[in-house]
């Protein structure tokens, strides 16, 4: 690839990196609450799942950062060819690339079926879709800055609409529908952390980020305060939620963020708060949709050889658009996708197996990584490969 011009318009600051994973994991827990939603457990103590999500979400991100510090100017799908040969490399890479694409098909579907039970029902979901998805892939056309630079725009309302939301729930907040705390037991909630593990394991996406980062040494920043401040996030919605509606009815609500905001209701004046939600989700997945597409086509660019990645934008977008109604034919159905005997085993692959492995090798080809992000080990042609770029 034409490394120099890409760099032109995919360079980001280690604090634009951090705004845009908070987007994309808010965005979808506000919406969704796979927490919720998908607690194999679900009580009480379902808002203690942050304590226990956040420590494993951290050693998840220590591990992709810590690879890409042997590799400061190449993305994983360049990096797994120099550690396992061309031709894993390339299998690694068609891996990555799937699973990309599937992360924008399932954004769009998540975006128009919530439009459509929400807000529009009489709305052909083609026109939501297409409408997303155009959006999205123009955006990614346009490299990691642009889209940084209307996350910045973004992120004020997504995270201060968070909290306009639990501010405006205290009133209707009974804290007796937190107790009895840990009545399941350690067992439970592990078990119930496992999804949001999941969702929230999508930082070792930096992999595809720490080479375009102005200063790549920043990348642990980026996951320390990425997943603290997300984690902070989760818990005071989760809480909220359950304090609201109590744990028997949140548990049934598909998209619990909605409710929460149309129960709303002060004085008789506030009420009916949904378009926070809507800006949320409309925020969080056009910047979840819009990483997906650019991560698969850059990763298609990198994996074949290919001079640029923008002509590689729009065909995936479409394979996304047909992937999304592949999903299922009602929201229930697509929703099971967050179950844990499926989310878990398919994501910690490719969030935890693929990059620790590779770190493995990393260790025994390289010796280990300087804080600058450049290797140190006597083998100088592993270095060379390194920073061939």
């Amino acid at each position: 690839m034409d490394t120099d011009k890409l760099a032109d318009k995919m360079k980001l600051s280690w604090v634009q990196t951090m705004l845009l994973y908070l987007s994309v994991t808010i965005g979808i827990f506000t919406v969704a609450l796979p927490a919720l939603t998908a607690a194999p457990y679900p009580n009480r103590d379902l808002w203690l799942v942050p304590f226990l999500m956040v420590p494993g979400v951290l050693v998840v991100g220590s591990i992709a950062v810590r690879l890409g510090l042997f590799f400061p100017r190449q993305t994983i799908i360049e990096y797994s060819k120099t550690l396992t040969g061309p031709f894993i490399g390339t299998m690694i890479a068609l891996t990555y690339i799937s699973w990309y694409t599937c992360f924008a098909a399932l954004n769009l579907r998540l975006t128009s079926d919530f439009f459509i039970t929400g807000f529009l029902p009489d709305t052909p979901v083609s026109v939501i879709t297409g409408a997303m998805v155009v959006t999205s892939a123009y955006a990614a056309r346009h490299g990691y800055q642009v889209l940084a630079r209307v996350n910045q725009l973004l992120i004020p309302f997504i995270v201060g609409l968070v909290w306009v939301l639990f501010f405006l729930s205290l009133p209707e907040i009974k804290l007796a529908n937190l107790s009895p705390i840990m009545a399941g037991g350690i067992n439970h909630l592990v078990h119930n952390t496992i999804v949001p593990f999941s969702v929230f394991s999508d930082i070792v996406n930096i992999v595809m980020l720490i080479p375009y980062l102005t200063e790549p040494n920043q990348a642990p920043r980026v996951v320390r305060w990425g997943v603290t401040v997300s984690g902070l996030h989760l818990l005071v919605f989760i809480f909220t939620v359950i304090a609201v509606f109590g744990i028997d009815a949140a548990k049934t609500l598909v998209y619990p963020g909605l409710s929460l905001a149309r129960q709303i209701d002060i004085a008789n004046f506030i009420q009916r708060v949904e378009i926070a939600i809507l800006v949320i989700l409309l925020g969080g997945i056009f910047v979840r949709t819009s990483l997906g597409l650019l991560w698969a086509s850059l990763a298609v660019a990198q994996a074949f050889n290919l001079n640029r990645y923008e002509p590689v934008v729009f065909p995936l977008a479409l394979l996304a658009s047909a992937m999304a109604f592949l999903l299922g034919d009602s929201t229930l159905e697509y929703t099971a996708l967050f179950k844990p005997g499926f989310i878990a085993p398919y994501s910690l692959v490719h969030s935890l197996a693929i990059p620790l492995l590779l770190l493995l090798l990393a260790y025994l080809k390289m010796g280990r990584p300087s804080p600058s992000g450049t290797p140190v080990h006597p083998d100088q042609g592993c270095n060379e490969t390194a920073d061939a770029r």
